[in-house]
């Protein structure tokens, strides 16, 4: 897939500044410009950090979000660096209808970090 196909992200998002400026650099590098556009969900912030399973759960959260056509809030909605021209999904769920594809990102102690990219394909 290209980047241009991905309807959404699921950061991995701890919320701290530093963290969150570096995995922003990453998206940008791979989404551009576009990255202001492309919605992103942080499950983190709804559930809190939850070490190994972390990755996992924030995949199946964009499984569903694929599944559903909607993605979930990140609640909180504090201060954005406006330096990070974010689309992050605050105060409600959004809908999402036609999406196909979302990336999910999720980042661990020492450098254990992993994207993977999840799709949606429909019964012909």
């Amino acid at each position: 897939l290209t980047p241009d196909a991905i309807g959404f992200g699921n950061a991995h998002g701890t919320g701290t500044a530093l963290n969150d400026a570096a995995e922003f650099a990453g998206l940008r590098r791979v989404f551009g410009d576009r990255i202001g556009r492309l919605p992103i969900e942080a499950t983190k912030g709804v559930v809190g950090h939850l070490l190994g399973a972390a990755g996992a759960v924030a995949a199946v959260s964009a499984a569903l979000g694929l599944m559903d056509q909607e993605i979930h809030p990140t609640p909180g909605g504090g201060d954005i660096d406006p330096a990070l021209a974010v689309d992050l999904v605050l105060g409600g769920c959004r809908a999402m209808p036609g999406v196909r594809a979302a990336l999910s990102v999720s980042m661990g102690f020492g450098g254990a970090n992993a994207a993977i990219v999840l799709g949606r394909w429909d019964a012909a």
